[in-house]
């Protein structure tokens, strides 16, 4: 039943989506990814190099910092604080920081382009209609009757963005002690001096710096979409003071307006850091009683606009729902590079390295053992846990429904997205979900829903491992007799060593085994 309603549904969608390939595309050219991927079609290549000027550093010219940086980072967060809607002078505390030219003059420029970001997706937001943007947005539609072309702004202010956050964070690498004080003017900046506190942020900002030390980020975490409602002591928002709720639905909590679309960025420097935490359910209440973390688009992520996450060092834990660990979703641009440790990846779905709906989801881990895995809520007492009925347990998706079907980890993609995954060294361990009863929305279920590396519905996704001894599995999930999921291993030919492209269709780009554009490889 619920299949056919939703076949009803895609046939009076206009299927503008087709064309995010050629809106994407760029001239075949090296790069970290090209030189790494076996031969697959020039139309897929073509695609996943969309992601390459995000994955590595951008070239090492040197930005003109202003003339007077002081001046400039002043007026910079007047102009974003007002944008933001929470107008604030920022002179004295900018004053008291001390901070040095160099590192003044950076964030003023990192700042400026976030501010450029923010109008860009602040336009797209109020030009959409929400009914319109509802069913774009839906991963079970087909991206709705948005032009991908109207969006390429988006990711021309990322790669500024991108170019500015990587300046920045060598003028901060230069940083030396003793250190003056600290910068919170909520929501716009804020940046922890210390390279040892252990700090907890639980509210957004636009801008996050942080020196070091075991941080706990129950915030943004460097995405875009930003609450502006909670703000903390002494700074209220629209709602008052207290701890960010941020979008915990899809569309609704936009037009609710419980976040904004915005731009983020997240430099940490050091420490052993906690991304996203696991909480007692607030809006996913009606599919499961397990704790999970509340909201969507984090640790890096952008939707309709740009989010940025960059850590240096430390054994780090990133958590999160959906569209988090460096993923884009309408048309966003989501990065996450960690640079150093021994890191804990862990998610429901739709993660790491994934892209939906024309986004560009990128994900580079450096160096380190790493573990990537997913967690699936269980379902509520009493409740039959048939998929996207009350109670089914998982989370909320972007009907509404209790969506329990795992998909869509470690560089994927759907819809139109683009979406990357590239690790460098270390052993790492991989486990993701696989959903086989998954509906494709342009007649195919080629692959399901699947993991690393997979992609669907005229998207591109791919992993790359490029070193190390690394384990692969994929597993699909069934109730047990107490009620709790079973996960059970699918076949599957990933391993190390291994390479596995798509068979593409050039009519209609439906794949095979790893789904619309999938590629995994495995050095």
């Amino acid at each position: 039943m619920l299949r056919a309603r939703r076949a009803q549904r895609f046939a009076g969608i206009t299927l503008a989506v087709i064309g995010l390939f050629a809106a994407t595309a760029t001239t075949s050219s090296a790069g970290i990814l090209t030189d790494t991927l076996p031969p697959i079609s020039p139309q897929v290549t073509s695609a996943l190099q969309t992601a390459e000027p995000f994955l590595e550093a951008p070239p090492a010219t040197a930005p003109t910092l202003p003339a007077n940086p002081t001046a400039a980072l002043v007026d910079v967060v007047k102009s974003l604080s007002l944008e933001m809607g929470a107008p604030k002078d920022p002179t004295p505390t900018i004053l008291k920081a001390a901070l040095s030219p160099e590192v003044t003059g950076n964030i003023a420029l990192a700042l400026y382009d976030v501010l450029s970001c923010q109008r860009i997706s602040k336009a797209h937001m109020a030009s959409i209609p929400p009914a319109v943007l509802k069913a774009a947005a839906s991963e079970h539609g087909n991206g709705g009757s948005l032009n991908p072309g109207d969006f390429a702004d988006i990711q021309q202010c990322a790669k500024r963005m991108w170019k500015s956050a990587s300046d920045l964070e060598k003028a901060l690498t230069k940083v030396v002690l003793p250190v003056g004080a600290d910068i919170d003017l909520w929501p716009v900046l804020r940046y922890s001096r210390s390279t040892t506190a252990a700090n907890t942020y639980m509210n957004d900002y636009a801008v996050l710096i942080d020196a070091g030390g075991a941080d706990t980020y129950v915030n943004n975490s460097g995405s875009s979409l930003i609450d502006v409602n909670f703000g903390p002591p002494g700074q209220p928002g629209v709602k008052g003071e207290g701890p960010a709720k941020g979008c915990q639905r899809a569309i609704p909590g936009l037009t609710a307006a419980d976040c904004i679309p915005a731009a983020g960025l997240l430099l940490d420097l050091g420490g052993n850091d906690t991304y996203g935490v696991r909480q007692t359910p607030d809006v996913d209440a009606v599919c499961t009683a397990d704790p999970v973390v509340r909201r969507m688009v984090s640790n890096g992520s952008g939707f309709l606009g740009v989010g940025i996450l960059i850590d240096r060092s430390g054994n780090d834990r990133y958590t999160g729902k959906t569209v988090s660990n460096g993923s884009g979703h309408v048309f966003g641009v989501g990065l996450l590079h960690d640079r150093a440790g021994d890191d804990q990846y862990l998610e429901v779905r739709n993660s790491t390295g994934f892209a939906l709906v024309g986004g560009v989801g990128v994900f580079h881990d450096y160096a380190g053992n790493d573990t990537h895995n997913f967690y699936t809520p269980n379902k509520l007492a009493g409740a039959s846990g048939v998929n996207q009925t009350p109670g089914a347990g998982g989370v909320i998706d972007d009907e509404d429904a209790c969506d329990n079907l795992p998909r869509y980890d470690v560089g994927g993609g759907n819809v139109g997205g683009v979406g990357v995954a590239l690790d460098d060294a270390g052993n790492d361990s991989y486990v993701g979900g696989f959903a086989p009863t998954f509906l494709a929305p342009f007649g195919s279920n080629a692959g399901g829903g699947s993991s690393q590396g997979c992609a669907n519905n005229q998207a591109a996704g791919s992993l790359v491992d490029k070193a190390g001894t690394d384990s692969y599995s994929i597993v699909t999930l069934s109730l047990g007799v107490d009620g709790t999921w079973v996960r059970t291993p699918h076949p599957n030919s990933r391993g190390n060593g291994v390479t596995l492209v798509p068979t593409i269709d050039p009519a209609t780009q439906q794949g095979g085994e790893t789904g619309t554009g999938g590629v995994f490889k495995d050095f």
